[in-house]
């Protein structure tokens, strides 16, 4: 049987290599995760303005569930950009940049469907002041006199001799 023996580390050969690998690998992990990638604010900023386009264009009333969506993706997307303390990769800006992208796009349909609404809502009042006017107009207008009766053509006589 072989006794185990120690070899003294030189410095040299695969110990010594494998040991710079993992400070390398442990430098590059603290550099990456020290550094934070930029919040797209104007991402955030244009969503922000479409949900408020959305709010001052009824959508409250006429497409809650849009805004809703809007305004939630909104406010994850923010609540990533607040979160400092795991620090912010380019994949966690890339995911508020999305999210922010999504809520702007909610919040626009949210504004579509409001003015929709709106208009329908003003067709609707338009036809009924339309059949209110035709209602009253036909009220109105003084009965039709009855048919004359037209005189039988005169006979003619016949000629006397």
């Amino acid at each position: 049987m072989r006794a185990n023996r120690r070899l003294p580390n030189t410095g040299r050969g695969p110990a010594a290599a494998g040991g710079g690998a993992w400070v390398c690998v442990l430098a590059s992990l603290m550099v990456a995760c020290a550094s934070t990638a930029p919040v797209p604010k104007d991402k955030l900023a244009v969503a922000e303005q479409a949900v408020k386009r959305a709010e001052d264009a009824g959508a409250a009333e006429y497409a809650s569930s849009e805004l809703g969506l809007a305004r939630e993706k909104l406010s994850q997307a923010k609540g990533k950009a607040d979160d400092e303390e795991k620090g912010r990769s380019e994949k966690d800006a890339k995911e508020i940049g999305r999210l922010a992208d999504q809520a702007a796009v909610d919040a626009r349909l949210a504004e579509a469907r409001a003015e929709a609404g709106k208009a329908d809502q003003a067709v609707a009042e338009l036809e009924d002041s339309v059949r209110a006017i035709r209602e009253e107009a036909g009220r109105a207008q003084p009965p039709a006199p009855p048919p004359q009766q037209s005189l039988p053509p005169p006979q003619s006589t016949p000629p006397q001799q």
